[in-house]
């Protein structure tokens, strides 16, 4: 099996990869590990990544928690010490931006998927 296969009940899948978003939780330390991949759809090149956190169903913040730009690591650790009262549940989710190097000139955006840890 290759990056973006995966098996149903042993029958194998190819899924188009947009972005890839993983996370880890641990509970010892209070921390939340945000690891994802490279958008590779655009025609352009990418110009940063946003991050975006819920905490305890709340509404997601619209201010990222963290902006990646091209070379950085695509892993972030969330330190959700402070959140210790809540129910302790995390929903994550990455925007794309687009950087102006398309041949059209202009610049999309594109969502991952919303990842949540409880």
């Amino acid at each position: 099996m290759q990056e973006g296969d995966i098996q149903i009940r042993g029958f194998q899948l190819r899924m188009p990869l947009d972005i890839q978003f993983v996370f880890t939780a641990n509970p010892e330390d209070y921390t939340n590990t945000v690891y994802f991949n490279n958008y590779i759809d655009w025609l352009g090149d990418v110009s940063h990544y946003n991050l975006y956190r819920s905490v305890n169903r709340e509404p997601f913040v619209l201010i990222p928690i963290h902006t990646f730009y091209p070379g950085d690591s695509l892993i972030f650790i969330d330190l959700v010490s402070e959140f210790f009262d809540g129910n302790g549940r995390f929903c994550y989710y990455i925007e794309a931006v687009e950087g102006g190097s398309n041949d059209f000139g202009f610049s999309e955006r594109s969502l991952s998927n919303i990842v949540c840890v409880s």
